[in-house]
């Protein structure tokens, strides 16, 4: 029996003829945890604190900044395509800071998803243990290319398995077109657990009508749900989608057409 469980833990460790330690393997996140943090982009000197609950089992998260001041609710479980919901202070001619609800209706292109406040570690590779604070962690990373844009991202974790608690995440861009740092954003995580949130955290408080996001599709969806730019690699997808939008909005001709420089600086 001990020699079939050593071959079956061997198993285990091997993918695609190439050994790999257990120790190795990315951590997987749960499908429901609840955790605090502070999102830093020092480039900005923006510093939001969040509060952040995830339930993929019911298809439906919410995180909340500034203490509630401002709170985002991603309910995919809603049909027919779910519905981003954004509670945040509104400032008009004759009201000012006055709580309001905005929903952003998903649509059979473009369905409402789920917001994660942890990476998908999944194509992230271990690269060794290092101090943070007064203990050390492990350390994850994975290295993206696109064009002139090279992003780093690396995660802190404990180096403990039960459970695996995030403890930093970082993504440093580096534009070789323009020799310059031209991102950066930083996450620290407190007060992580791994039991299921309850239920009427996701909901909309009693009271609060909805309304539509003012603007475009693009640019509603990302205001509804701001997390998601920095969360994935492929998050600042939005963002450029925004910009593409602004060109054909106003269009506009950047010099360097070829090699896209002012482009990408813009």
């Amino acid at each position: 029996m001990a020699f079939w469980l050593v071959v079956f833990l061997s198993s285990l460790s091997t993918t695609f003829g190439k050994s790999v330690p257990l120790r190795d393997l990315p951590p997987r996140w749960p499908t429901a945890y609840s955790v605090s943090g502070v999102l830093r982009l020092p480039y900005a000197e923006i510093v939001e604190p969040f509060q952040a609950w995830f339930d993929a089992q019911n298809r439906r998260s919410r995180i909340d900044y500034y203490g509630g001041m401002d709170s985002t609710i991603q309910r995919a479980d809603e049909k027919p395509y779910g519905v981003n919901y954004r509670m945040c202070p509104e400032t008009t001619e004759t009201q000012m800071n006055v709580r309001r609800c905005f929903a952003v209706n998903g649509s059979e292109a473009a369905p409402t998803a789920i917001q994660t406040v942890l990476p998908d570690l999944t194509d992230f590779e271990f690269a060794g243990y290092k101090s943070c604070g007064t203990s050390n962690c492990s350390l994850w990373i994975y290295r993206k290319t696109e064009g002139y844009k090279e992003n780093t991202y690396t995660m802190y974790t404990t180096p403990t398995t039960n459970p695996v608690k995030p403890v930093h995440y970082e993504m440093l861009g580096y534009d070789t077109l323009l020799g310059s740092h031209y991102d950066k954003y930083e996450m620290d995580f407190v007060d992580y657990s791994d039991e299921m949130p309850p239920p009427d955290v996701f909901d909309v408080p009693e009271g609060m009508t909805c309304t539509g996001f003012p603007g475009p599709g693009s640019m509603s969806s990302l205001l509804a749900n701001p997390m998601q730019e920095f969360i994935e690699p492929n998050g600042q997808e939005r963002v450029h989608e925004m910009f593409e939008h602004f060109l054909l909005k106003f269009p506009k001709r950047y010099a360097n057409t070829v090699d896209r420089k002012e482009h990408n600086q813009r």
